[in-house]
C-alpha cells in the first residue's frame, strides 16, 4: 500500500486492491528494467495497466467498470510512479519495421480497414512480413487458412498521452476446399503501446 494513507479496512481486505497493486509493481520492475536489446517492454498480462498509468481517461475508465472509485487514493500513486518510469523508457521502445518489409497496397487498405476511426491515425509504418502464403492446417493435414503477419505503427490524435502503437494486423483467406481459398480479409491479432519515431 502507499505509504501515508490511513488504510480502510475493506481496503486491507480487498483481493482485487492487492492483485492489483502487485501488477503494477510487477510492471514497475519490467519497465525499469527495460533495454531496447531486450525485446520487450512488459509480459502479457490481463490489465494493461501501462496504459493506466499514462492515460488518465484509461485510468478512470478502468476504475469504473471495475466498480473500483472508492480505490483510487491506492491505486493513483504507483500508477503515477510507473507513468514516471514510462516517461523514461517507452520513447526507445521502437517496433522492427525491418521485420515487416513486404507492401502490397490493397492488403494494407485491407488491414486499414481494421483500424477505428483511421481518420485520426497517422500512420508512420505499414507493411507485411512475407510475400507468401503461410498455411495453417488441423489435425488431419487440411488447409483451415491461409495467411500473414501484417502491422501499422500509428499515432492516434486524440490520445491524451504522447505514445504510438503497434496494431498486428494478419491477412487472412480461409480455405474453400479444392484447393482454393475465399477472399483476403484483415484479422486483427492485438495491440501495443511503443515509443513514436525520432523526429
Amino acid at each position: 500500500m502507499p505509504s501515508g494513507l490511513r488504510i480502510s479496512l475493506k481496503a486491507k481486505e480487498s483481493v482485487w486492491l492487492q492483485t492489483h497493486l502487485e501488477e503494477i509493481a510487477n510492471r514497475q520492475e519490467e519497465v525499469e528494467s527495460f533495454t531496447p536489446e531486450r525485446g520487450w517492454f512488459t509480459k502479457t498480462f490481463t490489465y494493461d495497466h501501462v496504459l493506466n498509468a499514462i492515460s488518465p481517461q484509461a485510468r478512470e475508465k478502468w476504475l469504473k467498470d471495475s466498480n473500483a472509485i472508492e480505490f483510487k487514493e491506492y491505486v493513483n500513486p504507483p500508477l503515477d510512479a510507473l507513468a514516471a518510469a514510462i516517461e523514461k523508457k517507452l520513447a526507445s521502445y521502437q517496433p522492427n519495421t525491418k521485420a515487416y518489409p513486404i507492401h502490397n497496397p490493397i492488403e494494407e487498405k485491407l488491414m486499414k480497414s481494421k483500424i477505428n476511426d483511421l481518420a485520426n491515425h497517422k500512420i508512420f509504418y505499414i507493411g507485411l512480413q512475407q510475400a507468401n502464403w503461410l498455411i495453417d492446417k488441423n489435425e488431419l493435414g487440411i488447409p483451415k487458412n491461409r495467411y500473414k503477419y501484417g502491422m501499422v505503427w500509428v499515432r492516434y490524435a486524440s490520445n491524451d498521452h504522447p505514445y504510438c502503437r503497434v496494431y498486428y494486423i494478419n491477412i487472412i483467406q480461409d480455405y474453400a476446399g479444392g484447393g482454393t481459398y475465399g477472399a483476403s480479409y484483415g484479422y486483427f491479432v492485438k495491440d501495443e503501446l511503443f515509443g513514436c519515431p525520432a523526429k
